[in-house]
């Protein structure tokens, strides 16, 4: 699809979303419109369940706008923060572990599945935790706020996984801190672009060469609904289910807080990255038994160059 046909299309997918939020069902009968725009036909969920404002259907609005954020070709501002002197100015530290490569082994078929491997020689664990004052740019003193992002970087390969990542706001809400100040930087997604370019210069590697995201052992309650929505209201280990950002579904999986992150890194990152957007999600758990108390949950993203 061209360029500008794909604008198009995106920008009446938005428009048909957020009309479908008021329409009745009748009126969502969009195959023929479909077919005239030459291509994938967009999913939406019925009346019923767009009629009530719950966490799916929140999730797919906001999925729907952090794709517009990939693909539109303006509007997204790039983010200032692009060295590890500016993370290290607002309070942030960073260490690293040689440790913990087992808990890519969950990970082995879908590596398998996308030809990817974990070699220790290539993959390093970074922690990087927000565990000192600072000086903002409005020239307020920001504590720390104890936030920590731990991530598995495999350059050659073109992959993150994300294992616990628990932002400044998460912090300050469990503390009950009431009008926090905030460091400049705060997002898990310029942490970890910054500790990816490092390790891009470090290695002589290409930036640009970011292929998938992964989440392991999610706990965020919205997105662990989301997901068990996609999965059909039941578990379904590995291969799970995949959508494409053409479905209602997939769009969901974006604008969960662990999909959100994922598209803002690439969104706000655009001259580092170049013009990329997110294809699909694979959703999974990590058990089939319906007793199973606490089953884990997972997802990667699939990033590829825009309009290739």
């Amino acid at each position: 699809m061209g360029r500008i046909q794909r604008f198009t299309s995106l920008v009446l997918r938005f428009l048909i979303f957020h009309l479908a939020l008021l329409l009745p069902a009748e009126v969502l009968a969009l195959e023929s419109f479909n077919k005239s725009l030459n291509t994938q036909p967009l999913y939406i969920p019925t009346s019923n369940h767009l009629s009530k404002r719950d966490t799916y259907s929140d999730a797919i609005d906001k999925g729907l706008n952090y794709l517009c954020f990939l693909e539109f070709p303006f509007g997204t501002r790039q983010s200032i923060y692009t060295t590890v002197g500016d993370l290290e100015n607002s309070g942030w530290s960073r260490y690293s572990t040689e440790g913990g490569l087992t808990k890519l082994d969950d990970l082995e078929p879908a590596f398998n599945r996308l030809g990817l491997t974990h070699d220790p020689a290539d993959v390093e664990l970074i922690f990087w935790t927000h565990d000192a004052r600072s000086t903002n740019a409005k020239g307020q003193t920001a504590p720390p706020s104890e936030a920590a992002y731990s991530n598995f970087f495999n350059l050659r390969h073109g992959y993150i996984v994300a294992e616990n990542n628990y932002g400044p706001a998460y912090w300050f809400e469990e503390e009950g801190i009431q009008n926090p100040i905030y460091a400049d930087v705060t997002y898990w997604s310029d942490v970890v672009f910054v500790e990816w370019q490092f390790q891009a210069t470090q290695r002589r590697l290409a930036v640009r060469e970011l292929n998938y995201v992964f989440r392991i052992e999610i706990t965020n309650e919205d997105t662990i609904e989301v997901i068990q929505r996609i999965l059909g209201g039941t578990y379904r280990p590995w291969p799970g289910v995949s959508v494409p950002m053409s479905d209602a579904a997939g769009l969901a999986m974006l604008g969960t807080p662990n999909g959100r992150g994922v598209a803002w890194l690439l969104a706000t990152h655009k001259e580092q990255f170049g013009k990329k957007t997110i294809e699909s999600v694979t959703v999974w758990s990590d058990s089939g038994d319906p007793n199973d108390p606490q089953p884990l949950y997972y997802a990667y993203f699939v990033i590829v160059p825009l309009g290739g």
